[in-house]
C-alpha cells in the first residue's frame, strides 16, 4: 500500500516516552524506554499510566484494560505531548506530519501442498496444506479525516491505511476407495480445518488524542472444522450420481468486517467473543443427478426415421438434463420480539 500511516493510532500529536523522562519522573521498573507517558495534564504534571501499544499500565505499572481510569483533572486520558505536539495542539494545528509513516510493505508467504498415493489399485489417500492471503479492502488513507478530528460531535469513523493483509489456512486428509469392479462407483471421505486470521473488523480507539474513534483493525479470527463424505458414480447409461454429506463447526469472533459495528460504538476497549458464525450449517446434504442423451454412437434416447433413408433422426441429441436437491439444518439465528403496549 503506498500510502502514509499513523506511527501510532492512539497519537496525531508527538507524546514522550519512558526513555525521554527518566530524569524528569521515577518510573516503574517494568515500563519499556518505548512506552508512552500518560500525565495529569496534557505538559505535564504527575504521571497517571503508561500505555505500549494496546496494552495501558497505570502509574504503577500494573495492566489495566480500561483507560478511563487514567483520566486526570480534566476528565481526560492525557499524553504527556512534546513541546512541539503541546504547541500545535494549542494553535489549533490537526495533527503534526511526522507522526504518519510509510506504510511497510507486506511479504506473504504462501505455500500449497498437496500429495496423494495409492494404497492399492482400488484405493488412494490425500493431503493437502494451504495458505492464502487477501489484501485488505476500506483502507484509503485520506488526510480529510484528520483535519476535522477535533471537532467532531460525535465518535467518527476512520479509514485505517496499516491494514495487514487477512490470511487462511487450511489443512485437509482424506481417503478415497472404488466400491465395484467395473470402477464406475466411489466414496471418499475427508476431514478438515480451516484457520482465519487477521480478519477485519470494527473497533473503538478508546482513549485515542485528541479524540476516540472508530476504524477497521485486523483483530478478528475464527476456525472451521468438520468433515465430509462424498459418493460418485460416473456416468453410466446417460446417467451420473454425485452425493456430498458435510458436517462442519464453524466459530470466531466475527463473521465478516462489519459484525463487530455494534460493539465498537460501545466503547469497549478490546472486548472478543467466540461464537458460532453466520455460516455455520452442522449439516449439509447435496444430491446431483444429471442425464445425457450423447450422440452419434453413444446416443441413447428416442429417434426417428428418415423418409429418404440413411441415418436415424436422434431427436434429442446431445440434450440432457440436471438435477439437485440441497438439504441442510438451519444457520445460527437470535430470536426476538417486537414489544407492544397493552390497550
Amino acid at each position: 500500500a503506498n500510502q502514509k500511516m499513523l506511527k501510532d493510532q492512539y497519537l496525531v500529536y508527538s507524546a514522550k516516552t519512558v526513555g525521554e523522562t527518566k530524569d524528569e519522573f521515577t518510573h516503574p521498573g517494568a515500563m519499556g524506554s518505548d512506552y508512552v507517558v500518560y500525565t495529569s495534564q496534557l505538559n505535564g504534571g504527575s504521571v497517571t499510566g503508561y500505555r505500549n501499544g494496546d496494552q495501558w499500565y497505570d502509574a504503577k505499572g500494573s495492566e489495566i484494560s480500561d483507560p478511563s481510569l487514567l483520566a486526570g483533572s480534566s476528565g481526560k486520558v492525557n499524553p504527556y505531548l512534546t513541546t512541539e505536539g503541546y504547541s500545535a495542539y494549542l494553535n489549533g494545528t490537526p495533527f503534526m506530519v511526522d507522526a504518519f509513516k510509510n506504510y511497510k510493505a507486506q511479504i506473504n508467504a504462501m505455500p500449497r501442498i498437496a500429495f496423494s498415493f495409492p494404497i492399492s489399485d482400488v484405493a488412494n489417500f490425500f493431503a493437502h496444506y494451504d495458505v492464502l492471503t487477501k489484501r485488505p479492502g476500506g483502507n484509503r488513507f485520506d488526510p480529510t479525516d484528520y483535519y476535522f478530528l477535533q471537532n467532531e460531535s460525535s465518535t467518527p469513523g476512520l479509514t485505517n491505511p496499516g491494514l495487514r493483509p487477512e490470511k487462511t489456512i487450511d489443512y485437509e486428509i482424506g481417503f478415497n476407495q472404488i466400491l465395484n469392479e467395473r470402477k464406475n462407483a466411489k466414496i471418499g471421505i475427508s476431514a478438515f480445518y480451516r484457520e482465519m486470521r487477521d480478519m477485519l473488523t470494527q473497533r473503538q480507539i478508546v482513549s485515542a488524542f485528541p479524540r476516540s474513534y472508530i476504524t477497521y483493525v485486523n483483530q478478528d479470527f475464527g476456525t472451521t472444522k468438520g468433515m465430509s463424505i462424498d459418493f460418485d458414480f460416473r456416468r453410466t447409461g446417460g446417467s451420473r450420481i454425485n452425493a456430498n454429506y458435510t458436517l462442519q463447526f464453524a466459530e470466531g469472533s466475527g463473521s465478516n468486517a462489519g459484525s463487530g459495528a455494534n460493539l465498537a460504538a460501545s466503547g469497549q476497549p478490546n472486548l472478543r467473543v467466540t461464537q458460532s458464525l453466520d455460516y455455520d450449517q452442522r449439516h449439509s446434504f447435496v444430491l446431483n443427478y444429471d442425464y445425457r442423451f450423447g450422440a452419434d454412437k453413444e446416443y441413447k434416447g428416442p429417434k426417428m426415421k428418415r423418409k429418404s433413408g440413411g441415418n436415424d433422426i436422434q431427436i434429442l441429441k446431445d440434450v440432457g438434463f440436471n438435477l439437485q436437491f440441497l438439504i441442510g439444518s438451519g444457520t445460527p439465528y437470535t430470536r426476538w420480539s417486537k414489544a407492544v403496549a397493552q390497550g
